[in-house]
């Protein structure tokens, strides 16, 4: 215990993309973050709050800074929280007694950065998919996806993910079995529906 109060919380996590070329496929207009309460008192009245100049900088600010274009370019820090703890991944995974994965990750982070660089349609492929957060995101959102992990008991129960809330217990076990034995499962046998996300 640290009685001190001496250190802050260690929250913060580096999450590095990559591309094959110069200018990858990204659109920003697709992950605006909220105005700022300021930005919409400018907006709602350009001329009392902001008067187009130069800056001491030298940056020129034109009559387009008032503009609304729907949002504003989100900053490099995503302030996401990870407080998911009833959610149908976790429902199943408690029905059946079985260890959730130690590492899941709030649905927001794979949300932002499938949104930002793909298009519905495309396909995602998660190499480290543990609870499958991602595949999921990306199924709601519209993309194809492939997820793979060395724990075929972390991707069996991310199926649960994709499961209707009151998906009976009898048929979350069956859908975990059979993926755990290597069988063939179509999830819509097992009543898929898009994620939800609490």
């Amino acid at each position: 215990m640290n009685k001190r109060k001496i250190r802050a919380k260690d929250s913060v996590n580096t999450v590095w993309w990559f591309s094959k070329t110069e200018w990858p496929k990204a659109d920003v207009s697709r992950v605006l973050a909220e105005y700022s309460d300021r930005m919409k008192k400018l907006l709602e009245d350009p001329e009392a709050f902001y008067s187009p100049k130069k800056r001491p900088s030298g940056h020129d600010i034109s009559k387009g800074f008032g503009k609304d274009n729907g949002g504003s370019i989100p900053s490099n820090l995503l302030q996401i929280p990870n407080s998911e703890s009833n959610g149908q991944y976790l429902r199943g995974c408690k029905a059946l007694d079985l260890q959730g994965h130690p590492a899941r990750f709030p649905a927001k982070l794979p949300e932002f950065f499938i949104r930002f660089l793909s298009d519905p349609g495309d396909l995602v492929v998660d190499i480290f998919a543990g609870s499958n957060t991602a595949g999921a995101v990306a199924e709601g959102e519209g993309r194809r996806w492939l997820a793979f992990d060395l724990e075929l008991e972390y991707l069996a129960a991310s199926a649960f993910r994709f499961m209707q809330p009151n998906t009976p217990d009898d048929q979350l076990r069956s859908l975990h079995t059979a993926i755990v034995a290597g069988q063939s499962v179509d999830l819509r046998d097992y009543l898929l529906q898009k994620p939800l996300f609490v």
